[in-house]
């Protein structure tokens, strides 16, 4: 009987399928490769270097010329609490130093520096540095190069409100907060900073006396404030974006330690504004940007001992557009104009002065083969409808090992650096008639990457590099006057 059970029920079951297929769930797509890149955009042959997002985390209650004073190559000469920082890059001057805000050049017209004492590193999302030839990318006159400091968005769904209060000696208290939210297609980032400090030390005198005084420091407030409103929208195939930044700054400015402690009522107010509006649009192969900006920096300073009250006020209007097109897998083009207009209002200079430079730019990268990428650029700068000499770099980057990210880089350029308007109009002092000051820039590096673990890297890079500029018709050697860098 169970015999008979057994093959009744073979016969009669229905057939199991372990997978089922059906041809109309099915989704053909193309093959994605994935591969080393040899090279980043726009670097082939030119030194580089960006600060970790890990590390500005760190620095919610310092600024930027903390942060790359010790993370960093860049040589900040700082004058401590409530004073001014300024970068030098291999060298050079803050002058030859350029301070990108998402590759728009905010150094202040006047006196071509930025005070980097002035910036929070919680406003910060990235940081760039380019060495070199490798600023012109960005903008001219960075003969030692350009530090760029960029906001960008993340695109993911969230909301995030932190508040980061800290205090510290001498009278110090900081405050950062932000707040973010936003989806895949929009963002919106604010962030605002507040900085207080008292910076009454105590110090040993052995200058102004016969005898060693101890003594606190005065007349050394400093109160500083700050805010960023970011706005982004992303389309199929757009990126749309606005950026406000408004800071102001007051501090007290106490004579030299070395002398004796009075009160001659020196101060000095910042105040800034910078706005930016931001379209990208991406078509096939070639990516297109406008970027229109408006920058404010008012300075007041006071003496009332010596009897000044310098009031400044320089307004600059910048319009960057470009393209970028992809031909075949090996080559890259791209095109630039950028147009900025300066507006000068000073009780300094005889009258308001207005000064407008053009650049056009022209680079074209190509790679010759799996390890060998050239590039090359073309600048001709227009001041005041006057065509300067053009501008040029030329780099290559070759990597050395096919299995190890060693990388042999060589470049040459030429770059000049406008005079700035207090150097030509400043009463007393100014010259009119300046003129432009050209650096030409040799260079070999040696870079090497290590990853010895998922976490773990190091990377190891050695350059040489010889600069040469000319200035009024004299050339002058800064790798024999600065040293090797």
């Amino acid at each position: 009987m169970k015999t008979v059970v057994f093959y009744t029920a073979l016969l009669l079951s229905l057939p199991l399928h372990g997978q089922l297929s059906f041809k109309e769930d099915t989704i053909i797509i193309k093959e994605v490769v994935i591969s080393r890149k040899i090279n980043q955009a726009g670097s082939a042959g030119y030194k580089e270097a960006n600060i970790d997002s890990a590390i500005l985390k760190d620095y919610h209650h310092g600024s930027i010329a903390d942060l790359l004073s010790e993370n960093s190559s860049v040589f900040i000469k700082s004058y401590g609490m409530g004073g001014i920082s300024t970068p030098s890059l291999r060298g050079t001057g803050a002058g030859q130093t350029q301070i990108a805000w998402n590759d728009i050049n905010i150094n202040n017209p006047m006196l071509g520096q930025f005070d980097l004492s002035l910036v929070p590193a919680g406003f910060i999302d990235d940081v760039h540095i380019y060495y070199g030839g490798g600023s012109m990318e960005l903008n001219n006159g960075g003969m030692g190069g350009i530090i760029n400091l960029e906001t960008k968005p993340v695109w993911k769904k969230e909301n995030v409100v932190l508040v980061n209060p800290g205090f510290g000696s001498f009278g110090k208290y900081t405050g950062l907060v932000k707040v973010k939210t936003g989806n895949t297609s929009f963002q919106s980032v604010t962030k605002a900073f507040f900085q207080s400090s008292e910076n009454n030390f105590r110090y040993l005198n052995t200058v102004a006396s016969s005898e060693p005084l101890w003594e606190t420091r005065k007349n050394s407030q400093v109160r500083q404030k700050g805010f960023i409103q970011e706005i982004y929208f992303k389309g199929a195939r757009s990126v749309m974006s606005a950026r406000l930044w408004y800071q102001s700054a007051s501090r007290n400015l106490p004579v030299p330690l070395i002398t004796q402690q009075m009160s001659p009522g020196e101060k000095q107010n910042d105040e800034s504004l910078r706005t930016m509006l931001n379209y990208d649009v991406f078509k096939g192969s070639s990516d297109y940007n406008i970027t229109a900006a408006f920058i404010s920096d008012k300075l007041n300073y006071k003496n009332s001992l010596a009897s000044i009250n310098s009031r400044n006020n320089a307004r600059t209007m910048i319009i960057k557009t470009g393209m970028e097109s992809r031909i075949g897998e090996k080559s890259n083009i791209k095109l630039f104009i950028n147009n900025e207009l300066n507006i000068i209002n000073s009780n300094n200079y005889l009258e308001k002065k207005i000064r407008n430079t053009t650049s056009l730019t022209a680079s074209a990268e190509r790679k010759i083969s799996s390890r060998l990428v050239t590039q090359v650029l073309v600048r001709e700068i227009i001041q005041n409808q006057t065509f300067l000499m053009p501008d040029f770099s030329a780099g290559l980057e070759i990597k050395i090992l096919a299995e190890k990210d060693y990388y042999l880089k060589a470049n040459i350029s030429k770059n000049s650096k406008i005079p700035t308007l207090n150097d030509m109009f400043w009463l007393p002092g100014g010259n009119p008639e300046l003129k432009n000051e050209y650096g030409y820039t040799y260079e070999v590096t040696l870079e090497m990457n290590n990853k010895f673990s998922s976490p773990f890297k190091i990377k190891t890079d050695f350059t040489i590099k010889k600069m040469m500029r000319k200035l009024e018709g004299h050339y002058y050697d800064l790798a024999q006057r600065k040293g090797l860098f």
